[in-house]
């Protein structure tokens, strides 16, 4: 049978496949029909990455290409939904003239006038005399408008990095506006400067239909003493104080950012439709009782979220909100302080938080990379309260297992969770990754410096894994389960 002749359910299913990111170089491509072009392009096509190269633009393709455009074409890649672009003044042997690009991606991103997502990934980097390249004069904020003006434009995503004293202590946003989803990942040495903080905020306060915010900052850089002071939810808010619009934000996103409850109340007319709710690694001496006290603040003002992720679980009011309802879809518990690693805790969450979403909840995680008794075998009780989640189509679980264990080859913690997910007739994957054994010192901001315990030469991690793994493929080749059994550890 030909390809183009399958029927269209099908091709989807193939195309989907065919469809890798990973892969750099897609060619050669040939569509043998208007049909399966129809089919094929908006599948294969919707995204469009974008970079500089150690080549000028004027010269080869990109001359025919900027030619055309320039001529009064006025738009290319209409199936192109998704844009991804990333500008760097390069390293210091590099003299490449930036100025050509600039103009290259203005005239070219331009013309893109279907695309509703840009991923920026930009090095903030004013003038540094051991660098040979530097943006041109206003490079950085023409290319902001330019990406204002795309008429579809409703989701924009900033990789922000940059190193030490030369990082820019600008940003360019005031043409950015009326977006519906604004992301920031902030992969500096430092903090932003107050000046950058003050644009991004503008950015919420230009818009007023924002439906989705997330402010990270990626590795342990927020436990650097270069760092400076924490950034806090006050900062990234405080634009929209000048305005009188409120936004009806249904997802919140942080991490490395102190969220008091003082400052979630402040704002709180922003946060009325919220559903989704991530705050991760709080810097704050006082996180645990900061994320008690803003679901306090949630559950006064009856907002009820479907989706939760938060790192710090002991305080009271964290289970007292989490029991006061039902309806929660996805929940991930990462247990991370100290007073977490409670056995009465654990038991307290499958008895009284657990019940009350049994029927809604779709995804669970819990645990987190650490020896914590949310890691350890579940007691008949947890099982229990694990089978009625009949809706749950993912669970993540870490497991805590010693080399003692694999000599004894003593798998309980696995079986149990095992047993439990036989009894979910929607799940579809259950991911199971073992507790990393070997000691992790974050004291560098640019990396996990990891040792064996005890100076030992014998990995302990590897033989757990190898044993998890034995155990997986034991059960799928005895008992054929319908999801998927994942022990990889790339979490």
């Amino acid at each position: 049978m030909l390809l183009h002749k399958l029927p269209n359910e099908l091709l989807n299913k193939i195309i989907a496949l065919a469809r890798v990111d990973n892969v750099e170089r897609f060619c050669d491509l040939r569509l043998v029909s208007k049909q399966f072009n129809e089919l094929v392009s908006p599948v294969l096509f919707a995204k469009f990455r974008l970079c500089h190269d150690q080549a000028d633009p004027p010269v080869g393709p990109f001359a025919t290409m900027q030619t055309v455009l320039t001529a009064g074409r006025s738009s290319i890649c209409p199936h192109v939904k998704t844009l991804e672009f990333q500008t760097s003044p390069g390293y210091p042997e590099s003299r490449l003239d930036l100025r050509p690009w600039f103009d290259f991606f203005h005239v070219f991103i331009s013309a893109m006038t279907n695309v509703s997502s840009v991923n920026w990934c930009l090095t903030l980097a004013r003038e540094d005399p051991h660098v040979g390249n530097k943006y041109p004069p206003r490079g950085i904020e023409k290319l902001m408008e330019t990406l204002a003006h795309l008429p579809c434009l409703q989701e924009l995503s900033l990789e922000l990095d940059g190193m030490g004293e030369y990082l820019e202590e600008d940003l360019s946003l005031e043409s950015l506006a009326n977006i519906r989803t604004f992301n920031v990942r902030w992969d500096c040495e430092v903090r932003p400067h107050s000046r950058i903080v003050t644009q991004l905020s503008g950015v919420l306060a230009r818009s007023p239909s924002l439906e989705s915010f997330s402010f990270v900052v990626l590795r342990a850089l927020y436990r650097s003493k270069n760092f400076g002071s924490p950034i806090t939810l006050d900062e990234l808010f405080e634009g929209t104080l000048l305005g009188d619009n409120d936004m009806k934000l249904k997802s919140l996103e942080t991490r490395g950012v102190v969220v008091t409850r003082g400052d979630f109340q402040r704002y709180v007319q922003h946060f009325r439709y919220l559903e989704r709710l991530r705050i991760r690694f709080d810097p704050s001496p006082s996180a645990a009782a900061n994320i008690g006290s803003v679901f306090q603040a949630l559950s006064s003002e009856r907002i009820f979220l479907k989706n939760i992720h938060i790192d710090a679980i002991h305080d009271p009011l964290v289970f007292d909100y989490l029991s006061s309802y039902s309806g929660i879809e996805l929940l991930a518990l990462k247990p991370g302080h100290p007073q977490d690693d409670s056995r009465p805790l654990v038991d307290q969450f499958f008895s009284s938080v657990l019940p009350c979403h049994s029927g809604s909840l779709r995804s669970l995680r819990l645990g987190g990379n650490l020896k914590t008794g949310w890691s350890q075998a579940l007691s008949a009780h947890h099982l229990t309260q694990i089978s009625k989640c009949k809706v749950l189509e993912y669970i993540c679980c870490w497991l805590w297992l010693e080399p003692e264990d694999v000599t004894a080859k003593n798998s309980e913690v696995l079986k149990r969770w095992l047993e439990a997910c036989s009894q979910l007739p929607n799940l579809r994957r259950f991911k199971c990754p073992p507790v990393c054994l070997k000691h992790r010192d974050y004291s560098s901001p640019w990396g996990v410096i990891v040792l064996n315990p005890g100076g030992n030469v014998t990995d302990p991690d590897r033989i757990v894994r190898s044993f998890i793994k034995g155990v997986v493929h034991n059960l799928k080749r005895a008992n054929k389960p319908l999801y998927e059994i994942d022990a990889n550890y790339d979490i």
